[in-house]
């Protein structure tokens, strides 16, 4: 019992370590600071490679009995064999081709720095520099993964665009009282043009069929149970949300 205890710990620790050394953006959402300042590599061959380690790691957890585990360490197993098969699933269908989250990820790690920036002003400006350096490569990283964008998805980012002058108006004023250096305008200017190139890639690009990330009512009633708790049927929770 011991030895299986000690085997899932190890791959839980063996994964995640791996996961946010090469996720630095997802790694500081966790209050990591070896990843602060930047951005997550957007290329298909790390999503493959992502994706190759979680199918590894789902196998080797498959291996593990439940009963052999801790109450603890059984919820654990849920949460993460949850997350591997949603993640899996989702590459499979291919949503980095169809989900342009690319500027919405971008402006979540600035205004994360910003928030910082309450407490830790010195720290948080010079992350913020470092991550508007990385933006233009990044955003055209990710431009190249999106082979026909999701209305809803498009929608979403196309708002996030029309938006985005205001919060590049509030990151220069928040680098203007920490620090001023002379080449926060030409960052924040590069970072605004790759801004406007990735929304411009994105928008010429004929729109996905309907449906096209629909994951069925199978799996959405697994979801549903996995990842909420709640042992109802898709029809029932239907008729929650419409009572």
């Amino acid at each position: 019992m011991a030895s299986h205890l000690a085997v899932f710990d190890e791959l839980l620790d063996e994964y995640f370590t791996n996961y946010y050394a090469e996720h630095p953006a997802d790694a500081t959402y966790m209050g990591i600071d070896s990843g602060e300042g930047r951005l997550n590599i957007a290329t298909l061959a790390a999503l493959r490679r992502q994706n190759k380690r979680r199918r590894t790691a789902l196998a080797k957890l498959d291996t593990i009995a439940p009963s052999t585990l801790s109450n603890e360490q059984n919820l654990d197993r849920l949460a993460f064999r949850a997350r591997l098969l949603r993640e899996c699933e989702d590459f499979n269908r291919g949503r980095h081709t169809l989900d342009p989250s690319g500027l919405d990820e971008l402006f979540g790690c600035l205004l994360r720095e910003m928030q910082r920036g309450e407490t830790e002003s010195k720290r948080a400006a010079q992350n913020i520099r470092c991550l508007l350096r990385g933006a233009s490569h990044y955003l055209t990283q990710s431009a190249r993964l999106i082979d026909r964008p999701e209305r809803v998805w498009r929608n979403i980012m196309d708002n996030s665009f029309k938006a985005s002058d205001s919060f590049f108006d509030a990151v220069a004023s928040f680098l203007k009282t920490n620090g001023n250096k002379k080449e926060d305008p030409s960052i924040i200017l590069l970072a605004k043009r790759g801004c406007r190139r990735y929304h411009a890639n994105v928008m010429s690009k004929r729109l996905a069929k309907p449906n096209s990330f629909a994951i069925g009512a199978e799996q959405l009633q697994r979801r549903i149970r996995d990842e909420l708790g709640l042992d109802y049927t898709v029809g029932q929770v239907e008729a929650i949300a419409l009572s």
